[in-house]
């Protein structure tokens, strides 16, 4: 997420394929879309779990894993888990929690108070 704009705390997505050690980064759905268009033939060698991990779709062996990051309050989250749902279902999408707004002095009732992934 380092070419993300950390401030604007937004959702965004790696997206890991076979064909490479480092994952694409999708700072927003249009960007999200086009990486998901690009074919990926098999699961990648290179992702590593956490066991914070939420498992949103299963996928298959022909695809790769789509990592999203976001916060559960945040409004921009729906597009783009509606777009990892897109063009290919193959994908394995996971959801790991990161903090939201800044400002926001709510208990986070799924990592805990100030958690970071």
């Amino acid at each position: 997420g380092q070419r993300c704009d950390a401030m604007s705390r937004r959702p965004w997505a790696l997206i890991w394929r076979n064909h490479s050690t480092t994952p694409s980064v999708a700072c927003n759905v249009k960007e999200l879309r086009l990486e998901l268009s690009r074919v990926s033939k098999g699961p990648s060698d290179h992702f590593t779990a956490s066991r914070l991990d939420l498992t949103l779709a299963q996928g298959t062996t022909s695809s790769g894993v789509l990592v999203i990051y976001g916060a559960l309050d945040d409004p921009e989250l729906g597009p783009f888990l509606e777009a990892s749902r897109q063009p290919n279902p193959s994908w394995q999408v996971i959801f790991r929690h990161a903090d939201g707004a800044a400002s926001d002095q709510q208990f986070d009732l799924l990592t805990g108070y100030g958690f970071e992934l």
